[in-house]
């Protein structure tokens, strides 16, 4: 088991407004009683991407971090931030595409997975208040020796596939009635938005 807290990079160009408590109360419903304006999705607009970039729904000294720190010292589920960037960094492009543009063929960045400490202990250096930027969550050296660009973290395929499945992260249960792998699925104090599951077969070698 491994928990991901996901984080999106912001662009420079659309300024994205935060849930509030309400909205994570509510959970699934917020999807059809929209408050906020809607744009439409078919206007093409431009979205740029560089190191300087704010994960903007993480700040120095926000509640979230403390939260993660002290699930984890309870339950000892490790917690790790997923991170949705661009496929490149730098990165600019308008959407949606029109019809005829080539896809970009390189996802030299995309979706990255760190450990939460590595996270908050960079976090922890900004003043209060202060959103991480792409740059400032940059290793000093890759995290995964086969990916030069795993300054960034683990790719998310090779997080679940390599680290995950082969037991290096996250934390493993023996028994589906443990206390605290019980809490995390049944004891939530408020709706979650979304949920995806995943089966993985590994076989009789796995």
């Amino acid at each position: 088991m491994a928990l991901l807290q996901t984080k999106r990079l912001y662009s420079r160009e659309i300024a994205v407004p935060e849930l509030e408590r309400a909205d994570f109360e509510i959970g699934i419903g917020r999807i059809a009683d929209r408050t906020d304006p809607l744009i439409p999705l078919s206007n093409q607009r431009q979205f740029t991407f560089d190191g300087d970039c704010l994960y903007g729904a993480m700040r120095a000294g926000d509640h979230q971090i403390e939260a993660i720190n002290a699930y984890f010292d309870e339950r000892g589920i490790p917690v790790y931030y997923g991170f949705y960037n661009p496929t490149t960094l730098p990165y600019s492009a308008a959407y949606p595409a029109l019809a005829g543009t080539v896809p970009a063929a390189i996802n030299a960045t995309g979706f990255r997975v760190l450990p939460s400490d590595a996270v908050h202990n960079v976090v922890s250096t900004l003043p209060e208040g202060r959103a991480p930027s792409a740059d400032n969550l940059l290793l000093s050296s890759p995290i995964d020796p086969g990916d030069a660009g795993s300054r960034r973290g683990w790719r998310i395929e090779r997080f679940v596939a390599d680290e995950v499945l082969r037991c290096r992260q996250g934390r493993l249960f023996e028994d589906a009635t443990d206390p605290n792998l019980r809490a995390l699925l049944y004891a939530r104090s408020a709706p979650i938005q979304s949920a995806i599951s995943i089966t993985i077969d590994l076989g009789e070698g796995g």
